[in-house]
């Protein structure tokens, strides 16, 4: 059956920038990897959502599923069309369920799919598995979508619009040959962080090493693609690489603001004063530092330090009134916090 729309107003994150920044586990309890069933389960969706064979096809296949010695993040899944072959199709997952894009891959010698018309509900039905299996979105979640399709007869294609937020315009739109075959797809833009990857590709800076500026423009961007991917899988790689970073709205300092290099001092003096750092320590110490604007009438500047400290190493937070130069809080750390880092 297919949804009406209510009225209202895709590449993989690169490995390596995952590498850069470690997951917090208690973001959204994430798994190691993904068990192999549910990965054989998603393989079976990307069958029928993106190469077109029909469901009882796909439940006779072939599948084995296992985790690579070499891999620490993915499980692998072969699927065999064709009984009594070594060909098959190669998928990976990640541990929240989505699909790795880059290294899917086909049969050497092909594939064949059964020839038939799809009609527009069995597209919907398709785009609703090809969503599951490609992002680790649950059945529960993806019925609450709502989809408008739109025959191309004359091309020879059904466009199907999803609708993943009822308060939101953004779309997936997922066209499909008449025969099953997905033709292309493109994401919601409130779900793409495929900008971010490009800003680290061609820069060679991750949010840590992004000026006060960068950061604000960050917020505006970025806190609302967090929270929506969330609200679809908790889970979500991607956001969970975001998430420690949304956990603030930055800002850039303006003629009421101390100086950064006022505040550094005020932060400094504060280590000595408040948690009996050393002179030596304080001057010495490395910080991270931003301009913090979750409550608008008292912006704070706030440094995370790092020190040597009587043979041992040592972290603290301190948070100074933006406009007053006010300590308002610190605190010594015993233990690495990213939601407390940035």
């Amino acid at each position: 059956m297919i949804k009406k729309r209510k009225k209202a107003g895709q590449a993989i994150l690169l490995y390596f920038i995952f590498l850069l920044l470690p997951v917090p586990i208690d973001a959204a309890g994430e798994q190691d990897v993904l068990p192999e069933e549910e990965a054989i389960e998603a393989a079976r969706y990307i069958m029928m959502g993106m190469i077109g064979y029909a469901e009882q096809e796909t439940l006779d296949f072939r599948y084995e599923a296992f985790i690579p010695e070499e891999s620490s993040i993915a499980t692998t899944v072969k699927v065999y069309p064709e009984q009594g072959t070594d060909q098959a199709f190669t998928l990976q997952f990640y541990s929240d369920g989505s699909m790795i894009e880059s290294n899917f891959s086909v049969p050497e010698g092909g594939f064949t799919i059964e020839e038939r018309i799809i009609s527009s509900n069995e597209a919907v039905e398709m785009a609703h598995k090809l969503l599951m299996g490609l992002y680790g979105f649950s059945e529960e979640v993806v019925n609450g979508f709502c989809y408008e399709t739109v025959e191309k007869e004359d091309i020879g294609l059904i466009l199907v619009r999803v609708y993943p937020f009822g308060d939101m315009d953004d779309h997936y739109s997922i066209e499909y040959w008449l025969d099953g075959r997905l033709m292309s797809m493109t994401k919601p833009e409130i779900l793409n962080f495929d900008a971010y990857v490009e800003t680290v590709r061609e820069t060679g800076r991750p949010f840590q090493w992004f000026t006060h500026e960068e950061r604000a423009e960050y917020s505006k961007t970025y806190i609302p693609k967090v929270e929506a991917a969330l609200r679809l899988n908790p889970q979500n790689k991607e956001a969970l690489y975001h998430f420690p970073f949304t956990r603030h709205v930055y800002g850039v300092p303006d003629e009421q603001d101390i100086a950064e290099e006022q505040a550094l001092e005020i932060g400094r003096k504060a280590l000595m004063e408040r948690l009996s750092c050393s002179e030596a320590g304080a001057r010495s110490a490395s910080f991270v530092v931003y301009l913090d604007c979750c409550d608008a009438d008292q912006k704070l500047w706030e440094f995370y330090f790092s020190y040597a400290e009587d043979a041992g190493f040592k972290r603290a937070i301190v948070q100074i009134d933006a406009h007053t130069g006010e300590i308002v809080n610190a605190y010594a750390l015993d233990h690495e916090s990213l939601d407390e880092r940035y």
